[in-house]
């Protein structure tokens, strides 16, 4: 048996073969080496506040200030009975009282009776009392009688029958007595000192 020799490729197969082989491999390609995905857009990060500090508590004004060390002076004086011309815990009168207490908490020095007390400062209505302004009663044709103003309508002062007390400015025996109120310093920018503490002068 006669065995053909192989024949040669035609140019024309080989040309078709090259052309298959390379849009084989752009197909490939593609697929491969093709632009990569651009990767989704990631949200900024939110920015760092720092919490605002706390804010620092506000510091009592004057009036209130002055008005607890009043109640802490009054602490120490209360009941001590009245004298008059009195200074000291053993006895006190009214005017005497106003004189130690300006003195002891506003280093602040007075007359010494009621009637030169009652021409200091600037006369007020009685609306517009604040703490530490002077009330002045008539509590005679001939007698007068002064204390200090708390709050809400309160006074302190050196009663003839219960001594150092509190009492109400409604009540019926002062209101009908009332006479005037005056303010011999401003309240809010009292000087008042540290120390409520009775004068060594005024100790038993």
């Amino acid at each position: 048996m006669l065995i053909a020799p192989h024949a040669r490729p035609s140019i024309f197969s080989v040309l078709r073969a090259v052309v298959l082989l390379g849009m084989l491999v752009n197909l490939v390609g593609c697929g491969l080496f093709g632009p990569r995905p651009e990767p989704e857009d990631l949200p900024e990060p939110a920015p760092v506040v720092e919490a605002a500090p706390a804010p620092a508590p506000a510091a009592p004004d004057d009036a209130a200030l002055l008005r607890g060390h009043l109640y802490q002076h009054y602490k120490l004086w209360k009941g001590t009975p009245y004298r008059m011309g009195g200074l000291t815990t053993r006895g006190i009168d009214c005017s005497g009282f106003v004189l130690v207490t300006f003195k002891a908490l506003l280093n602040t020095r007075l007359p010494r009776t009621v009637d030169e007390q009652a021409t200091l400062g600037q006369g007020i209505l009685t609306e517009q009392l604040r703490t530490g302004d002077l009330v002045f009663f008539k509590t005679g044709s001939a007698m007068r009688h002064v204390g200090i103003y708390l709050d809400h309508g309160r006074f302190m002062h050196a009663s003839t029958r219960r001594g150092v007390m509190i009492s109400a400015l409604a009540d019926g025996y002062w209101r009908q007595r009332f006479w005037q109120a005056r303010r011999i310093r401003a309240p809010e920018v009292a000087r008042v000192t540290d120390s409520t503490d009775v004068p060594p002068s005024t100790r038993r």
